[in-house]
């Protein structure tokens, strides 16, 4: 059959069907029809749906305009993912219910703020977009102005604040946030907590202080302005008291590791390697120092011995050394539905080029085991979530290969019983 793949004919061929739009959507789901081809059969599937809203009334017309809607939004969202935001934009409905994708657009054509002031509706209406950092900005800040004085309104636009290195900006919120917001002392661990994730430990002080003098008793909170202070003795003195807990003196012994400081002496033997270097961590239960070890290895071995802890550096570690088929198991392991949508699906709550690396990685994971589609997605995904243009030209050669593959699998022989073919035979194409 020479016109198989060709998609050029088979939206001339839709023509003549019943139904067009649903002859159309039928094909563009085949395994056969590269992704750039698709480009085509959703123009003729909106032109088809939007032909048989002009010739309908009454319920059958509201039926259609919901269907050539339907359309539009598949279209602008492929468009979308293939980096022709201007073209998607074109396509978006008007509706209330395509917020999210209108703004997704918008954010990607560099014009999100302009689309905010224009936003008349109810702020809730945006919960669903506070993945997009502009979106989430207008947000806080709306909340803020209208006295909603909940932390993680402070703490929301406090970080953003410091991504864009306003470490003042952030300080005068979080000063705030922990003299109004919630009960007394309550916004004190959460504003350090963020100063310490984005590298601002000095900063962090100021709050461990407050918290430390409110509750004596906070060992964790003891052992983190430490660090912050750089204090090695009260970091080896939290380290070696029996009152705290386990994992905060490992946190200590690290930190003094990290300190340069003296290794500790009289104490547990885990703790003692943790505030050195790590040579030997077979020892039976070490789930920390073979943590922190970070080979491989010791990083299956502690969650084979403790499941519940972070599996991230094991999926790290088997990428960095091309275990695909492990690395791609484990991550089925952290989150078993990702491949439905690798831009939210995957490791959600994880800094964005976190996840951006990891989908690269797993992309090309699957590439090299011959998987792909579901490469195809990983780098779709990856490109959604922080566009990079080697990972760009990879998702292009990508998309050339399976339209290869497949236009090859459309000349290849059928091997049966039956000599006969149900297509033309030709040679292969090597590009």
């Amino acid at each position: 059959m020479e016109a198989l793949g060709d998609v050029n004919w088979t939206a001339e061929l839709s023509r003549s069907a019943a139904d067009p739009v649903q002859f159309l959507g039928t094909i563009i789901e085949q395994p056969w029809v590269g992704e750039a081809q698709k480009d085509l059969l959703y123009r003729r599937i909106v032109e088809s749906a939007q032909a048989a809203v002009a010739t309908s009334f009454g319920e059958a017309r509201v039926n259609a305009t919901a269907q050539v809607e339907r359309w539009q939004t598949s279209w602008a969202e492929y468009l979308l993912a293939r980096g022709e935001a201007r073209r998607a934009w074109e396509q978006v409905p008007s509706g209330e219910q395509y917020l999210d994708l209108r703004l997704r657009v918008a954010d990607r054509l560099g014009n999100i703020r302009e689309q905010l002031a224009r936003f008349q509706g109810p702020v809730s209406d945006l919960r669903n977009s506070m993945q997009i950092e502009a979106v989430a900005e207008f947000v806080y800040e709306h909340e803020l102005r209208a006295g909603n004085l909940d932390a993680s309104n402070f703490l929301g636009l406090a970080e953003i604040r410091l991504k864009h290195n306003d470490a003042g900006g952030a300080m005068t919120l979080l000063r705030r946030m922990a003299l109004v917001s919630g009960a007394p002392y309550s916004g004190l661990d959460p504003a350090a907590a963020l100063l310490e994730k984005s590298g601002h430990a000095g900063e962090a002080a100021e709050f461990l202080d407050s918290l430390v003098k409110a509750e004596p008793w906070n060992w964790d909170a003891r052992g983190r302005r430490a660090s912050a202070r750089g204090v090695v003795a009260d970091l080896a003195a939290v380290a070696k008291s029996t009152d705290a807990p386990y994992a905060t003196r490992i946190a200590a012994a690290k930190a003094i590791k990290k300190l340069k400081g003296p290794a500790l002496d009289g104490t547990d033997a885990e703790l003692i390697a943790l505030s050195g270097s790590v040579a030997d961590f077979e020892h039976p239960y070490w789930v920390a120092a073979r943590v922190e070890a970070a080979t491989e290895k010791s990083l299956a071995e502690a969650v084979a011995i403790d499941p519940a802890i972070s599996k991230l550096p094991l999926l790290k570690a088997s990428l960095a050394a091309r275990h695909d088929a492990f690395a791609i198991a484990t991550m089925r392991e952290i989150s078993p539905f990702f491949f439905e949508n690798a831009a939210l699906g995957l490791l959600p709550g994880e800094p964005a080029a976190d996840r951006a690396a990891v989908a690269r990685g797993l992309a090309a994971a699957e590439e090299r085991l011959g998987d792909l589609r579901p490469a195809l997605q990983l780098y779709e995904g990856a490109q959604t979530i922080e566009p990079n243009a080697a990972a760009g030209r990879a998702l292009a050669a990508l998309r050339t290969r399976i339209k290869l593959s497949e236009q090859n699998e459309a000349r290849r022989p059928v091997v049966t019983d039956n000599l006969d073919q149900d297509r033309l035979v030709h040679a292969r194409l090597t590009r």
